[in-house]
């Protein structure tokens, strides 16, 4: 005969469970999961070394699909934890001041992070390059830019005693091609909005203006830094290597600040990929580059970069910012209140219930 040992109350009542009760209990145990406080801070982690990371590799990381799988991921944890304490607060009906800022402060982080995911997945930007008076349509930079074009209307700069330039300003004007909309003064961390547009004054650079004698006749041109101009009626080419504005003999080929106390042009001259010589001059001297040909550099004209971008989750941030801050004033005031959780609550109370 064989013996059998009785089962445990622990078997016992899987043989008795009903139909089903095994499903439910796997998705309890995966919504508790999903739902957990380790599991958020866990991938909390992960944003912030994602986020340093690319920084350091790349700018456009956090359009990348792997930087939005997080946040959307992070997103999911806090709403299902939101959800589960909701129900709790509901179920118990203890819903006072605490558990309302709890809430809110909940609510204030996904809002947040569903503002950083649709900015990183529909945001755009781009460049747009413009010299004085130039102009430029932005539907091909950004799709919200339709219709809409930058005008360049004055640019300037401002230098510190040293030399050194304190700041950079664009007068610009957005239109729609009928009237001007917007006009304002652009500079660093002072950006333009126009229905939902941003732009931005990402940097400058010069075109240099130079006078090229050939036979006869003169030719007036502009070339950026590194451009090649062809010499017409010759096999020589002219390469335009740099601006300097304050030149200085111990600096060499790098200015001794951007303020033209004493701008040289410095230039290099090529038949076919020969490079005959390189050669500096001053704003209006003529030097010969052979051939009968000469050429004068006779100033520099500004060209300003601008940065173009959309932040379609903007909203959704600010009105997070200002849940977060709504409803951790009203945790701070239950703490400050000396409201305290009974005894056997497993409930944290005041900041920590938040997180």
């Amino acid at each position: 005969m064989e013996l059998r040992r009785p089962p445990k109350p622990a078997e016992d009542a899987l043989l008795q469970r009903e139909p089903g009760q095994g499903v439910r209990t796997m998705l309890r145990l995966s919504c508790d999961f999903l739902a957990s406080l380790r599991l958020g801070l866990s991938f909390t982690v992960l944003l912030g070394v994602a986020a340093a990371l690319g920084s350091a590799v790349r700018e456009d990381f956090y359009r990348s699909p792997w930087f939005a799988f997080i946040l959307a991921a992070l997103f999911g944890n806090l709403f299902l934890c939101t959800c589960r304490r909701a129900c709790s607060f509901f179920r118990t009906r203890s819903f006072g001041p605490r558990q309302v800022g709890v809430l809110v402060f909940h609510a204030g982080l996904l809002l947040v992070i569903a503002g950083g995911f649709v900015t990183v997945t529909r945001g755009e930007k781009g460049f747009v390059t413009l010299a004085e008076g130039e102009a430029a349509a932005l539907e091909g930079v950004v799709a919200a830019g339709r219709g809409l074009s930058l005008r360049l209307e004055d640019f300037g700069i401002s230098y510190y005693s040293d030399g050194s330039p304190a700041q950079f300003t664009s007068r610009v004007a957005v239109g729609n091609g009928k009237r001007t909309l917007v006009r304002a003064d652009i500079s660093v961390n002072h950006p333009l909005s126009c229905r939902g547009v941003k732009v931005y004054q990402y940097s400058y650079r010069w075109l240099a203006e130079l006078e090229v004698r050939e036979g006869g006749r003169v030719r007036k041109l502009e070339a950026a830094e590194g451009e090649v101009v062809p010499v017409e009626g010759t096999a020589l080419r002219l390469k335009v290597y740099r601006y300097l504005p304050n030149f200085h003999p111990e600096w060499g080929m790098e200015s001794k600040g951007l303020r033209p106390d004493n701008p040289r042009f410095i230039f290099s001259v090529y038949r076919g990929e020969e490079r005959l010589g390189v050669g500096m001059a001053k704003p209006g001297e003529q030097v010969a580059l052979g051939a009968g040909a000469a050429v004068a550099f006779t100033g520099v004209r500004p060209v300003s970069v601008f940065l173009v971008k959309t932040d379609p989750g903007q909203p959704l941030v600010l009105a997070g910012g200002l849940a977060l801050t709504a409803g951790a004033l009203l945790l701070l005031g239950c703490a400050f209140a000396g409201e305290r959780k009974p005894r056997g609550d497993k409930e944290a109370s005041g900041i920590e219930a938040a997180v």
